[in-house]
């Protein structure tokens, strides 16, 4: 999962390809993660767009692994 995110995140040096979550991608879910009340719709939204559409629960442990994702891709994203 960790290489995979990576790519998701990063552009060909040569400019063959792009990368597929953006910069404004990550600032948008940074906002999502930074709020103290994530509303379910929130957390679906991301989902459809950046972890393939997973749908959303009412399993705490499965909605944080989905919030875990999430903030791999960020991690990711930064370094």
């Amino acid at each position: 999962m960790p290489t995979k995110t990576r790519f998701k995140t990063s552009s060909c040096p040569l400019g063959k390809w792009e990368a597929v979550i953006t910069e404004a991608d990550i600032e948008k879910i940074k906002a999502f993660l930074d709020q103290k009340d994530k509303t379910i719709e929130g957390l679906q939204e991301l989902s459809n767009k950046y972890l393939s559409g997973t749908k959303v629960s009412t399993c705490p442990s499965c909605n944080r692994n989905m919030i875990n994702e999430l903030k791999a891709i960020v991690r990711n994203a930064d370094s």
